[in-house]
């Protein structure tokens, strides 16, 4: 397990993809965790070690007090940074939609670099909702790449065995942790070079 910082209260872990959030905590044997990340979505996490402190961290995403910014690569071209404000509803089994009566879900973006035929994004979600980057940037139009749940059928996936999603920065309180970018992630990357 990458551990990027640790104190009497909390964990902060860079999750790799394909592992569980649960599985990361109960590798740290801690009994469940403060918030999640998709499975196949890589980096940081905040790992509460006692109750009090989970409840802490909960209460302070509750009041959006825990800023999250991750990079998104999208199939398309991104003109200029913008804001989703579409509601997220459960659609089919594990799957997520827009819906109006959904809950409300709000991400703002920032372009970071354009390509021929896709976009680097940082993405900032104001609410916690499931698969709430995915479903917004699908409803824009610019699915991410290699997303198997939220894309349109035979788009290039450049290798990946997963969705170009990595959570690189969370700050709350006084702290503020980054991840570095997955491998796999930063492969894909220098194809678009």
């Amino acid at each position: 397990m990458d551990i990027l910082f640790e104190n009497q209260d909390f964990f902060v872990i860079n999750k790799p993809a394909g592992i569980l959030s649960e599985a990361v905590a109960k590798e740290l044997k801690i009994s469940s965790t403060t918030h999640r990340l998709d499975k196949d979505t890589s980096g940081i996490m905040v790992i509460a070690r006692n109750p009090e402190y989970r409840k802490r961290v909960q209460n302070l995403f509750k009041a959006r007090k825990v800023k999250k910014q991750y990079l998104a690569l999208v199939h398309g071209e991104i003109k200029k940074d913008g804001e989703i404000n579409a509601p997220i509803i459960r659609s089919q089994g594990l799957k997520r939609g827009v819906a109006w009566g959904g809950r409300e879900a709000i991400t703002f973006y920032k372009v970071k670099r354009k390509y021929k035929n896709f976009t680097l994004l940082e993405v900032f979600p104001q609410t916690g909702r499931t698969h709430q980057v995915r479903v917004h940037m699908k409803y824009l139009g610019h699915p991410i790449v290699g997303d198997r749940f939220y894309k349109f059928k035979r788009l290039p996936n450049l290798g990946l065995k997963r969705q170009f999603l990595h959570a690189q920065e969370i700050s709350f309180l006084d702290y503020k942790f980054q991840a570095p970018l997955a491998q796999d992630l930063q492969s894909a990357l220098n194809q678009l070079e």
